[in-house]
């Protein structure tokens, strides 16, 4: 069986290396004067919440929860084939409500905003520029957390691929 990394560590570094490139465009963008305060118009917590609020509910309905916080675990621990098929379900659910809950997001806020743009046409558009970056920023979290969930699926993936091999060996 292959060295494995431990999941934990690759998260940390993607941590470290989006931190990074996220400092780094920030920099670029709004030199080091406006650092700061750039960061605050990446923080929008009904963003945040609206995700959660998509994700967790699905997550222990459908009786994954368990199965999803296990998959952070592979490598650490041992699993049989069957659980380790129930934690890249539960990731690749979590994955597909993410997005599902993103484009929900999105679509509403932009039909939001062109209504807006037609029914108060009275208004000036500084509004406009805020209201986008808002709708927008959804998405930005929804790739964070693809970043984050993308290793755990290849992770929980090949344990499954390495375990069937060994079962293989042992026929």
């Amino acid at each position: 069986m292959k060295k494995k990394h431990s999941i934990g560590a690759v998260l940390v570094l993607e941590v470290i290396v989006l931190v990074l490139v996220f400092c780094f465009d920030l920099l670029m963008i709004s030199g080091v004067s406006g650092l700061e305060k750039s960061f605050a118009y990446f923080i929008d917590v009904p963003s945040l919440l609206l995700i959660v609020l998509v994700v967790a509910p699905a997550l222990f309905v459908s009786g994954m929860g368990r199965d999803f916080l296990n998959a952070f675990s592979v490598g650490k621990r041992e699993y049989s084939l069957r659980q380790l098929k129930r934690c890249l379900e539960a990731v690749q659910m979590v994955q597909k409500m993410i997005i599902c809950g993103t484009a929900m997001s999105g679509i509403i806020s932009v039909v939001m905003i062109l209504w807006m743009l037609f029914e108060k046409p009275e208004l000036d558009e500084t509004w406009l520029g805020p209201c986008l970056a808002v709708s927008i920023l959804v998405v930005f979290y929804a790739v964070i957390l693809e970043f984050f969930l993308i290793p755990v699926k290849a992770n929980v993936q090949n344990t499954i691929t390495d375990l069937m091999d060994v079962e293989d060996e042992e026929a």
